[in-house]
């Protein structure tokens, strides 16, 4: 388990090396990225149990998706920043930005599905059901996190 661990965080290091420089908010930003994506990265192995063959095939696969999702990510929150703007922008800006969105959405489904199948050639299904299992737990245990004040910097750092 130590070794998947160890060789999960050396697959991940490079996501720290490359996160973008900007003002102090958008450090701030980068920084809390990083450090989500350390603890997903340990809650995910300790919740899927990958033995190490299993895990030097889904790390990279796993990076991989999540780097291209990100890219998604990022390009949706960029359109929503010019929606601030609505109501100086016209009505085809308007439809060009609600269309942008939902293209974007799709395109995550899908990576989404293209993942998957990759997932499926280097995992047992049993263990793909565990990674979505895990990644919706993850989602509810940094939801809970945060309305309790411990992802700012706020709280006793506890996990509850």
């Amino acid at each position: 388990m130590k070794k998947i661990l160890v060789l999960a965080c050396i697959v991940l290091l490079p996501i720290g090396l490359i996160a973008q420089q900007g003002n102090g908010k958008r450090e701030g930003y980068a920084k809390r990225m990083e450090q989500i994506k350390a603890e997903q990265v340990a809650f995910l192995t300790q919740e899927m149990d990958l033995t190490e063959k299993e895990a030097q095939g889904f790390w990279p696969a796993f990076n991989d998706f999540n780097k291209k999702k990100d890219t998604l990510i990022e390009a949706r929150r960029s359109a929503f920043g010019k929606m601030k703007n609505c109501t100086e922008l016209s009505e085809k800006e308007l439809t060009n930005l609600a269309n942008l969105h939902m293209e974007l959405k799709m395109k995550e489904v899908l990576l989404e599905k293209e993942y998957h199948a990759k997932f499926m050639k280097v995992l047992p299904a049993g263990k793909v059901l565990k990674l979505y299992k895990a990644e919706h737990k993850f989602r509810s245990h940094l939801i809970k996190k945060y309305r309790n004040g411990h992802g700012n910097g706020q709280g006793n750092g506890n996990r509850n």
